[in-house]
């Protein structure tokens, strides 16, 4: 990676570090994972900090430095939306009529939403979003949706630390406002997005669930006005988002029943 600009050589000896711990069950001692690591003693003891206090790693009692709960974490997400992906694609197929422009699936990355799955009427214009295009989370109705089932406290915390953009004159940017939508959006079961992302935009998304009741993504369709209208956006378009959500659910084995 010597002629590439672009690598960043810290986060290259970090991933390495990490890749020696998860090959060694047992665990390594810092001295045994920085020799097998070829990192500098100084650099290593930083990298095995930075990683633990991020939850990548953790020490026992005999100081052995083994995986942490954040690695568990990316990886079941990591599964999830694989089979998420492929389970989606008929729901998402089935949404795609006339007035809807698109119908996508989005999970969240950190603090921010991110498509790994979009479907279009029309072929793409350029500079269209797609797969792999990460947004906020306060202005859209996939955004919103996810925002709404975290936990009030992480939620609180978010609003108040996050930049609230404006992208349009009707994006909600004071934290209490929003928070009393996301409020609504968990009793009704669905989010809308009114010219909030930009003028002329109309969306409306509703959550996906897994077997455990753990929402796990967000599936929405948007529209352009005038070809969509609000109208038809809270009629036809949101009976048929919610529906292909729960179906979706279902899909992966989620039943009403379940206490989430």
């Amino acid at each position: 990676m010597a002629n590439d600009r672009y690598f960043l050589a810290g986060v290259g000896r970090a991933l390495q570090f990490l890749e020696v711990i998860a090959d060694h069950e047992t665990g390594l001692t810092l001295k045994q994972a920085t020799d097998l690591a070829e990192v500098d003693p100084t650099g290593a003891f930083r990298i095995a900090h930075t990683l633990e206090h991020e939850g990548y790693l953790i020490r026992d009692e005999h100081g052995l430095y083994k995986l942490g709960p954040t690695v568990l974490r990316l990886g079941v997400t990591y599964l999830n939306s694989l089979n998420l992906r492929k389970t989606a694609l008929p729901r998402l197929g089935a949404l795609i009529e006339w007035p809807a422009d698109s119908a996508s699936l989005a999970t969240l990355s950190g603090r921010r939403a991110v498509v790994i799955e979009r479907l279009e009427r029309q072929p793409s214009e350029a500079g269209t979003r797609h797969v792999g295009w990460s947004f906020s989370l306060h202005s859209t109705s996939l955004g919103k949706t996810l925002l709404a089932y975290l936990p009030d406290a992480t939620i609180r915390e978010w609003l108040e630390s996050m930049p609230l953009q404006r992208f349009s004159g009707t994006t909600i940017v004071d934290p209490q406002v929003l928070m009393a939508e996301l409020e609504q959006i968990r009793t009704q079961g669905y989010a809308f997005n009114f010219e909030e992302s930009g003028d002329g935009a109309l969306a409306v998304a509703a959550p996906v669930r897994n077997h455990l009741g753990e929402i796990i993504g967000a599936l929405n369709v948007s529209g352009q006005m005038p070809t969509m209208t609000k109208e038809y956006l809270q009629d036809e378009t949101l009976k048929s988002v919610v529906s292909a959500a729960d179906a979706l659910s279902r899909d992966l084995g989620y039943r009403s029943d379940q206490v989430a």
